[in-house]
């Protein structure tokens, strides 16, 4: 009888420390530190066009006639990633959490072909010279971090948990989507500028424009006081704020505690406020 007890008691511990191991494993416990020396490894892509890119990676962005990706890091880093080639789309992730690393770089020589930005899980990525685009849509997530200069014809970012962006922009269509404690900065040379800001998250825009629609809910915020715009319409609730800049027309809604000033009393004004919401000039 005891000895049925002892193999009973070893199978539980055993199976205990399995369990262990995966959930380790499963829940990204383990890190990976870099081993050995740091190596350059090249991807040839016939026509890049989206880019999806996660794990703390420090991404730089070159313009090319072709398109190009070198990895710079140690070997066991490389070998342990997620790389996709396929559909013209650049995809590199890796399942463990990255420790300590010499370098971890990644370099994309794009054309004009490029279309998609996404990047999650701390990824960083910056340009040094300006990124001219027809079009371009960008999704960042997770803290991730982007800092560019932006000419397109038309322009798309969403940014969500806690991430930031960082922008120069040339564009006569320019869509901002914010959430979740995220955070974007724009100084815009634009026509047509829809803003939305949500749960937390800030935007903070400078330049001009020729219409703005704001939009801004659960205690986020839109500071467009520097953004001189001729016509906006601006809608604001739960606890939310704007400061606008309109030069020629104005339409405000504010509800729910939430508050829109405007710094420049434009030609014509409409403004409506309802369960506590507030919109005056400032």
């Amino acid at each position: 009888m005891i000895q049925i007890l002892k193999y009973v008691l070893y199978a539980v511990l055993a199976f205990s420390f399995f369990s262990c191991q995966t959930v380790s494993k499963i829940t990204g416990n383990e890190k990976i530190d870099g081993a050995g020396p740091v190596i350059s490894k090249e991807i040839a892509i016939n026509q890049l066009e989206e880019i999806d890119i996660s794990n703390s990676w420090e991404v730089k962005l070159i313009k090319s006639s072709t398109s190009k990706i070198v990895i710079k890091t140690h070997q066991n880093i490389i070998d342990l990633s997620e790389i996709t080639t396929d559909k013209n789309m650049f995809k590199i992730s890796f399942q463990e959490q990255i420790g300590k690393v010499d370098q971890k770089t990644i370099e994309i020589y794009y054309t004009q072909h490029l279309e998609s930005i996404d990047l999650s899980a701390t990824a960083n990525l910056s340009a040094d010279d300006e990124v001219s685009l027809d079009q371009l849509d960008i999704d960042l997530s997770s803290a991730s971090k982007l800092k560019l200069k932006v000419r397109t014809k038309s322009l798309s970012i969403e940014t969500s948990s806690s991430s930031t962006a960082d922008l120069q922009i040339q564009s006569n269509k320019l869509e901002i989507d914010a959430s979740s404690g995220s955070r974007v900065t724009a100084k815009i040379n634009g026509k047509s500028i829809t803003a939305e800001a949500s749960s937390g998250s800030s935007i903070k825009l400078n330049g001009s424009a020729t219409t703005l629609k704001s939009s801004t809910s659960s205690g986020s915020e839109i500071n467009a006081a520097d953004l001189n715009v001729k016509k906006i319409i601006a809608s604001a609730s739960s606890g939310s704020s704007q400061k606008l800049f309109p030069l020629k027309s104005l339409d405000a809604k504010a509800s729910s505690g939430s508050s829109i000033k405007y710094l420049n009393t434009p030609d014509q004004i409409k403004i409506s406020k309802s369960s506590g919401g507030s919109v005056k000039s400032q």
